[in-house]
């Protein structure tokens, strides 16, 4: 996930938390604002889904 989510324009770095198991922290560092769906898009391009959690 971390080469897919790299490969997007203006990323910078992508740290993930993983939680076997759990719900995992993926963090998008990039030096411009990043549209939404292009984010949700390289996620589900790596095989998982975004959940609904507070930020």
């Amino acid at each position: 996930m971390i080469a897919i989510c790299r490969s997007r324009d203006g990323v910078q770095q992508v740290n993930v938390d993983l939680v076997a198991g759990g719900v995992s922290r993926v963090t998008v560092a990039s030096a411009t604002a990043l549209e939404h769906t292009a984010v949700v898009a390289a996620i589900d391009e790596a095989g998982y889904r975004l959940a609904d959690l507070p930020r």
